[in-house]
């Protein structure tokens, strides 16, 4: 890569060829603002809005973001050297962002690779205002009736135990206490029946504990009878 003194290069590659004391160059350069019909010029190549957006269409029904530039008759060959370009497009926004430069000595005598960005092109600075404005109209126009949100039922009535009020302690109506070990802000209070409910179901549970615990003991024997 070398640097050049024109303010519209944005890209300038060239290679000396040691053999025949030569050198190869290709430069890469941006069009004047607003005209259409020159975005960027690769070589003496000049690629208009139409060219880009045709690579673009390309990339996207391909799903291949680099397209070569050969069919557009950009690069140069002969007998010492050749030089080709593809362009870089952005697939997902449906535009060329870059164009890739690769230039080469026969004979593996040298190579290199170059990237030139591509300036906006087709109203793309005004496209980028009517977006951000679309969006901002979409986001404004939303709106949220609050009536309605604080309407919606936030709780419903199953397993609710009202907790007693903090002037009478942590013991409920049974004499149940919130365990001391838990950190939470809100007490566990169980009035009397649901305290009767709950020890009727953990007897039932010691039962069936129980008669399983029996039923493996008898299984236990026979098996050691049997051996």
């Amino acid at each position: 890569l070398s640097a050049s003194s024109k303010e519209s290069t944005l890209l300038s590659m060239s290679l000396y060829h040691p053999y025949f004391d030569s050198k190869y160059a290709v430069e890469v350069e941006k069009g004047k603002p607003g005209n259409d019909s020159c975005v960027i010029r690769v070589g003496s190549s000049s690629l208009s809005v139409m060219k880009l957006r045709q690579l673009a269409c390309a990339a996207v029904k391909s799903g291949e973001a680099e397209q070569s530039l050969s069919a557009l008759k950009v690069g140069k060959e002969d007998k010492y050297h050749e030089w080709n370009a593809s362009a870089l497009v952005d697939i997902a926004c449906r535009r060329v962002y870059a164009i890739k430069v690769i230039l080469k000595l026969h004979d593996e005598y040298g190579a290199a690779t170059g990237y030139a960005a591509v300036p906006l092109y087709g109203g793309g600075e005004n496209q980028a205002r009517v977006d951000a404005a679309l969006v901002t109209q979409h986001e404004s126009s939303v709106s949220v009736d609050e009536a309605k949100l604080t309407n919606l039922p936030q709780d419903d009535d199953f397993d609710n135990v009202e907790a007693e009020s903090a002037g009478r302690g942590t013991e409920g109506a049974a004499g149940v206490s919130a365990d001391p070990g838990v950190s939470s802000g809100r007490q566990v209070v169980l009035s009397a029946a649901q305290f009767e409910a709950l020890h009727g179901k953990m007897g039932e549970i010691s039962e069936n504990l129980n008669r399983i615990a029996h039923a493996l003991d008898l299984v236990a024997g026979a098996m050691a009878r049997n051996s």
